[in-house]
């Protein structure tokens, strides 16, 4: 929301006054997972910067999947509990997002996608064959 409160003569913004910005703050979301990775909880940042979020989407569309693990492992992961077979930590980076099943990697990608943009992913599941709004407007009628 963009709020205006009437015309000002100066409207650059004072830099005599230190300290009085604003400072965006750190959001994390906490995943979990059901299923055969009932159990995983990984923590990935949010609050990305917008040129690093199409980063992230430019790899994925490019299908250069290991950039993609790379600049997510760096940039956005920030901790999980995952260990190796023989009870080791993975490191919650880029070499952990390279050693995991790349159908967990993905499964990371696409909730921290769903997290980050308020979007679930894919973007088409979920209609209940409400497809056209004539089939909408008569469930509406009755």
């Amino acid at each position: 929301m963009v709020t205006t409160n009437g015309v000002h003569e100066d409207a650059s913004p004072k830099t005599e006054k230190k300290g009085r910005g604003f400072r965006i703050p750190e959001k994390t979301a906490h995943l979990t997972f059901e299923d055969d990775y009932e159990g995983a909880e990984v923590w990935v940042r949010l609050n990305v910067s917008f040129g690093e979020f199409l980063k992230i989407q430019q790899t994925n569309t490019e299908e250069d999947y290991g950039e993609m693990a790379q600049r997510f492992g760096d940039v956005m992961l920030v901790s999980w509990n995952l260990e190796n077979d023989d009870g080791s930590p993975i490191p919650a980076d880029a070499d952990g997002m390279m050693a995991i099943p790349v159908e967990f990697a993905t499964m990371i990608v696409n909730e921290w996608v769903a997290a980050t943009t308020g979007i679930p992913d894919p973007l088409g599941e979920g209609s209940d064959g409400l497809n056209t709004l004539a089939e909408a407007s008569t469930v509406l009628d009755g």
